[in-house]
C-alpha cells in the first residue's frame, strides 16, 4: 500500500511538545490540518479524505458537533474518526458524545507516541474491510438485478410462446385433420391450398422458435462468433437472389449497389441473420410497387450495408425502441406477415459482437434506412 496515497485531516490546537502532524508524517501518510471544528468542514467539502484525527476539545460547533456532522452526512459517513483525549472527568460527556455519534476510535495524548501508528492502521484496516463488503453486497444486488431480469425475460418468452404458437398449432392440426379425413374427397387443388397454409403457419412458427432461442443464446452470454474470411459481396448478392422471389409476390423491386470488397473475417452466418432480417422487414413493411435499395460500401475502415424501403418510415416514439426485446411498433406489415417483436433486438446483439453498429434513418411517411457496419479488421478483446 503506498501511505503517501492516504490523506489523512488532523484537527488539533498544535500545543503539544511533540505534534501530531510530525508523528503522522514520520509514518509516510499525508496529512492536512486544521485548527478547528468549522476549518475542518470545509477541508472535507473539498477534499477527499481517508482518515479524520482530531481532538476533542474542537469537536463542537455551536449547536452542533463536528462528530456529528461527519456521520450524518452521506458524503462523509463512512470516513473513520480517531479522536484524541485525556482521560478526566472534564472530558467525559465529550468522549461518551462522541463515541455515541460514531467515532471509530480513541488515543490519549499520552500514548499517542507508541499506539499512533497502530490505531491508524487498524482504523483503516477496518475500514477497508467495510468498503469491500459494501462493494461484495453491490455486486450480489447487481447480479440480483440481473437474474430478475433475466427472470422477466424468460417469462416474457413463455408468455409470448404460448400466445404466439396456440393459434399456428391449432391450424396446423385443423388443416392437417382435414388432410387426413377427407383427403379422398377433396379436389388435388383443395390439398395443396391446405398444404402451403400448414407449410406458410410452421414456417412462422419455426422463425418464432429460432428468434426464441437466440435471444436465449445471446442473453445467456454464449453467443460464439465463427469467423472466418469471407466475401460479404458475394454473400449479399446471394441472399437478394433468395428475397426477390418473395418480394416480386408483392409486386416490390430490389436494387442493389455493392461496392467489390476485398474479403475480410467476419461470422457469415450470423451476418446473413442480420441482413436477412433487415431486408425480409423492409419487404414485409413496404407496400405494393415500391422500390428497396440495397448498398455495400467500404467507410472509415468498415464495411456499411443500406437497406433503404419506401415503406411507412417510423415515428420518433417507435425508433427510440426499435432495438429492444419484444417490442411491436405502430407500423403494422402490409401483407399480414407475421412479427415476434425480436428480430432487431436480435440484430443488434450479433452486430454488436462483431464490434460494429446498426442504425437507423427514417422520416416519418418517408421510408426508412437501415444501415449497419462492421469492421473490415476485429480487434482483439
Amino acid at each position: 500500500m503506498n501511505l503517501e496515497l492516504i490523506k489523512i485531516l488532523l484537527i488539533d490546537n498544535f500545543e503539544r511538545k511533540i505534534p501530531i502532524s510530525f508523528l503522522i508524517e514520520s509514518l509516510g501518510y499525508s496529512i492536512i490540518e486544521s485548527d478547528s471544528a468549522e476549518g475542518g468542514i470545509e477541508v472535507l467539502k473539498t477534499k477527499q479524505i481517508d482518515l479524520v484525527i482530531m481532538d476533542v476539545g474542537l469537536n463542537q460547533m455551536g449547536n452542533a458537533t463536528l462528530m456529528g456532522k461527519i456521520k450524518n452526512n452521506p458524503e462523509t459517513n463512512e470516513i473513520p474518526v480517531i479522536i484524541i483525549s485525556p482521560f478526566s472527568e472534564s472530558m467525559e460527556i465529550k468522549v461518551a458524545q462522541c463515541i455515541k455519534q460514531g467515532a471509530d476510535d480513541i488515543v490519549t495524548p499520552f500514548i499517542l507516541e507508541t499506539l499512533i501508528a497502530s490505531k491508524i492502521a487498524a482504523v483503516l484496516e477496518k475500514k477497508s474491510l467495510r468498503d469491500k463488503e459494501k462493494a461484495f453486497l453491490n455486486e450480489i444486488e447487481e447480479k440480483n438485478k440481473s437474474l430478475e431480469e433475466l427472470n422477466q425475460l424468460k417469462n416474457k418468452f413463455v408468455g409470448m410462446a404460448a400466445h404466439d404458437l396456440r393459434n399456428p398449432l391449432s391450424s396446423i392440426r385443423g388443416f392437417s385433420e382435414i388432410l387426413l379425413e377427407e383427403r379422398h374427397e377433396l379436389e388435388e387443388e383443395d390439398q395443396e391450398k391446405y398444404l402451403n397454409i400448414i407449410n406458410s403457419v410452421s414456417t412462422n412458427m419455426l422463425k418464432l422458435v429460432n428468434d426464441i432461442l437466440d435471444v436465449s443464446v445471446i442473453e445467456s452470454g454464449k453467443l460464439d462468433l465463427a469467423c472466418k474470411k469471407c466475401s460479404l459481396k458475394n454473400l449479399i448478392g446471394e441472399r437478394i437472389q433468395m428475397h426477390e422471389l418473395i418480394a416480386e409476390k408483392k409486386g416490390i423491386k430490389l436494387s442493389s449497389k455493392l461496392q467489390d470488397l476485398d474479403e475480410f473475417k467476419f461470422d457469415p452466418d450470423r451476418i446473413t441473420q442480420v441482413f436477412d432480417n433487415i431486408l425480409s422487414n423492409a419487404i414485409k413493411f413496404s407496400p405494393s410497387d415500391k422500390n428497396i435499395f440495397i448498398d455495400l460500401k467500404k467507410e472509415d475502415g468498415m464495411a456499411r450495408v443500406i437497406v433503404k424501403d419506401e415503406g411507412p418510415g417510423i415515428s420518433p416514439e417507435d425508433q427510440k425502441k426499435l432495438f429492444k426485446d419484444f417490442q411491436k411498433l405502430s407500423a403494422r406489415p402490409t401483407g399480414g406477415e407475421s412479427s415476434t417483436g425480436l428480430g432487431l433486438a436480435i440484430v443488434k446483439k450479433m452486430v454488436d459482437a462483431h464490434q460494429g453498429a446498426l442504425f437507423v434513418e427514417s422520416v416519418l411517411g418517408e421510408g426508412a434506412a437501415f444501415n449497419f457496419k462492421i469492421p473490415l479488421e476485429m480487434k482483439d478483446e
